[in-house]
């Protein structure tokens, strides 16, 4: 499903045609659990927005310009599964200090850990 379709069907949870209500409130759940662990464990040194819809949260990490050697480098050895923001620009050769993470497959004390 393309990602705008799934940002509008999540929006419109409980509506005909959008996600139905148990959905919503699953994932609304998750992101709340990120949300709360990031302001728990990162406030400090990421910046980020708390998504509306959708399964991820996109993060400026503040004093790391390069999250794809971060991510290689340490999350893999800590099997977090993150995806370094430079994957998704024009020129994935410039270093970038985004990233993104998952919050729909991971339970919230999970996300926490």
């Amino acid at each position: 499903m393309p990602v705008c379709r799934g940002l509008c069907l999540t929006e419109r949870a409980g509506e005909e045609g959008g996600f139905p209500a148990e959905v919503a409130q699953f994932y609304t759940k998750q992101r709340d659990a990120m949300h709360k662990s990031a302001e728990r464990w990162l406030k400090d040194v990421a910046d980020w927005q708390v998504p509306s819809a959708g399964m991820f949260f996109w993060m400026k990490l503040k004093e790391i310009p390069d999250t794809h050697q971060l991510i290689s480098e340490k999350a893999k050895k800590k099997e977090v599964l993150l995806v370094p923001g430079q994957v998704f620009m024009t020129d994935s050769s410039v270093p970038c200090s985004y990233l993104r993470a998952a919050f729909s497959n991971s339970s919230p004390e999970e996300i926490d850990q």
